[in-house]
């Protein structure tokens, strides 16, 4: 059976009212952090401790996993999440990551990218999309904080591109074997008269392609209201190996993804359903 497949439909970081301890630069304010963009990001200068706080000021969120994408934070650097059960930061701490790395994989996987013969520069950053999720058991908070350490970042400066917070909705059994995760990119290749292949780069993002299969009736409404709500507009968090940890989880994890089509729910038998999907990084 292994690791489930957990999405985050709604994103309710991006209803709450947000404060930092730290003031980001004028240009790349907090209200980034809440922009699918991918040219908005947060940036704010170093200090010994950012302190992103959140409250949807008295409404309460069932929230179930968090997620930072798109940062600038090495390998030394910390992040902490805690969920309030009141609206101002005090009370019960519902939810507690503790504080951990800011990489689901050290060393980005079971290869050590980055040492001789390879040079150090050869993966380091991930391609600049680097993220980190964390799943807990599901409550529901008031207020939340974040708590992100990384002075002696070489940049001299903290950057976020987005951050999700939310309620996931998970299938009973992962995604069939056949499902495949890799890279799409509009880098093109053209042969000059020398014979040499020249290729005009462009930044690849995650894909990922497959099947849920044997979805109970409930995990098929899931579905189908889950697809009609972020359509092929809205940005998700999707989740192959939910929980699993190291490489795996990162490879087919996409914190901010997008259907590239919306997915079409086959009715196979009397209580078998299924749902085959291709998304990448939005």
């Amino acid at each position: 059976m292994g690791y489930p497949c957990r999405f985050i439909p709604r994103n309710v970081f991006d209803l709450a009212t947000i404060t930092s301890t730290v003031t980001p630069y004028t240009t790349t304010p907090l209200v980034n952090l809440k922009n699918d963009r991918r040219a908005r990001v947060c940036r704010w200068p170093s200090a010994a401790t950012i302190s992103l706080k959140g409250t949807w000021n008295g409404q309460g969120f069932q929230v179930g996993g968090v997620a930072l994408d798109r940062f600038n934070l090495e390998p030394a650097a910390t992040v902490r999440f805690r969920g309030f059960s009141a609206a101002d930061w005090t009370g019960s701490t519902l939810v507690d990551t503790g504080t951990v790395a800011p990489y689901n994989a050290a060393a980005l996987g079971s290869f050590t990218w980055g040492v001789d013969p390879l040079g150090a520069g050869v993966f380091d950053g991930y391609l600049g999309q680097k993220y980190w999720n964390a799943w807990f058991a599901k409550q529901t908070i008031l207020s939340f904080q974040f708590d992100i350490i990384d002075t002696g970042n070489s940049w001299n400066y903290i950057e976020i591109g987005r951050a999700v917070l939310g309620d996931y909705i998970e299938t009973g059994y992962n995604a069939v074997f056949g499902i495949e995760a890799g890279w799409n990119t509009k880098t093109t290749q053209d042969e000059t008269d020398g014979g040499s292949i020249f290729s005009d780069g462009r930044l690849p993002r995650r894909a990922i392609t497959g099947s849920l299969e044997c979805l109970t009736e409930t995990e098929r409404r899931d579905m189908y209201d889950f697809t009609r709500y972020v359509e092929k507009r809205k940005v998700f968090l999707a989740s192959f190996q939910a929980g699993e940890a190291g490489s795996m989880e990162r490879d087919y994890t996409i914190p901010c993804a997008k259907f590239t089509d919306l997915p079409k729910i086959p009715w196979k038998a009397p209580t078998a359903h299924s749902m085959r999907f291709a998304i990448v990084e939005g």
